[in-house]
């Protein structure tokens, strides 16, 4: 099974061949495909997609870079989306001090208010983090205890190091990891995914960003998200079955989506671990 995170096939750059781009996920494996929301209209866009399609699914919320244009039915809008059956998180979310889009305080605002809904409706959150790492943790150590045993959401196209890394996993969130740890030059980012542990653990296109080896330069769509989970299998020293089965648990128990083998029933072992 084959899982795409953290997909934008409702933006521009599909608007030619959408359901094409979508046929081809299906008939490349995909599974489940989640498609995010990074403000009002694309949260209500990425809704449309799922109702439109079974094995799509969709999130809501406000990207740091968008947050400069929240206005005063902008809540209101996110809670009615989040009612949906089919939207399953909240976000993306977060702090972007890369391209600072919108004011650092506005951000911080936003992050905490987006967290504080989430929290209320019980969904997931998705964060988006860009050189803001300290700052990221300090907010969501307010919300998320640390040894969490709750499944707090996911560090979407994770690009920081060890500690954010373990920080992340201490408070509960998964980690995914997008088309960048195929790069050539991404040694490093191969070194911090290499030891997350595997209930932890997600892969993502980030489409139409960030396009895996060997289709760098083209633009990215979720039939190509299998490219990572190759790799992160690879740098594993697992096979991509392995990988795919333990992403698979991983959605389920995050999103309680797909189906859950049977304690007792079905069992494998990777490496010094038994999965049920």
């Amino acid at each position: 099974m084959i899982i795409d995170t953290h997909a934008h096939v409702d933006v521009e750059a599909y608007d030619e061949d959408r359901e094409a781009v979508i046929a081809r996920a299906r008939e490349n494996g995909v599974q489940y495909m989640v498609n995010i929301g990074c403000d009002i209209e694309s949260s209500y866009r990425s809704m449309e997609l799922a109702e439109q399609y079974d094995f799509i699914y969709a999130t809501a919320g406000i990207h740091p870079h968008d947050v400069k244009s929240i206005n005063a039915d902008t809540y209101a809008h996110l809670r009615q989306l989040l009612l949906h059956p089919k939207v399953i998180a909240l976000g993306e979310i977060g702090l972007d001090f890369f391209k600072n889009y919108s004011p650092h305080d506005e951000q911080r605002t936003h992050f905490r208010k987006q967290i504080q809904l989430a929290r209320e409706m019980n969904k997931p959150i998705i964060i988006h983090s860009r050189d803001a790492s300290e700052e990221i943790i300090a907010i969501l150590s307010e919300y998320y205890e640390k040894d969490a045993t709750a499944h707090s959401g996911i560090f979407h196209c994770f690009s920081g190091d060890q500690e954010l890394a373990d920080k992340a996993l201490q408070m509960g969130f998964y980690i995914s990891f997008s088309g960048s740890v195929t790069f050539k030059k991404a040694d490093g980012l191969r070194d911090v995914a290499k030891p997350v542990p595997a209930d932890r653990l997600f892969a993502e296109t980030d489409c139409p960003y960030l396009t895996p080896a060997p289709h760098r330069g083209k633009r990215n769509e979720p039939a190509y998200v299998n490219h990572t989970a190759e790799k992160l299998a690879e740098i594993r020293g697992l096979k991509i079955e392995d990988v795919q089965r333990t992403m698979a648990l991983n959605f389920f128990e995050l999103f309680g989506i797909g189906e859950k083998a049977q304690t007792g029933t079905v069992s494998y072992k990777i490496r010094n671990s038994l999965y049920l």
